[in-house]
């Protein structure tokens, strides 16, 4: 904060040495240099009951039926896209 300078950085210092003493600070840097997990032992637990190609494959055909229920709107944004491309060359 500009004029608090010297009593942010106090704050600041003292958060730093009481996260420093932690134990948990103790061992961080062991853990980080030992610890080592190759790609074919991680398994991520999704939340959603499909897998990702169903989500995507569902969210394209939103997106097609969206654009084939105003064809009009399609044309008018590719007809955008090109202006806006020509305008940033």
């Amino acid at each position: 904060m500009p004029g608090k300078e010297v009593s942010c950085r106090k704050k600041l210092n003292a958060v730093c040495d009481h996260f420093a003493s932690k134990t948990v600070m103790k061992d961080l840097p062991e853990k980080a240099t030992t610890t080592f997990v190759s790609c074919e032992s991680v398994v991520f637990n999704s939340p959603y009951k499909t897998s990702c190609f169903v989500q995507y494959q569902a969210l394209a055909w939103r997106s097609y039926v969206c654009t084939m229920r105003e064809p009009l709107l399609t044309y008018i944004r590719g007809g955008q896209a090109l202006v806006s491309f020509q305008l940033s060359d």
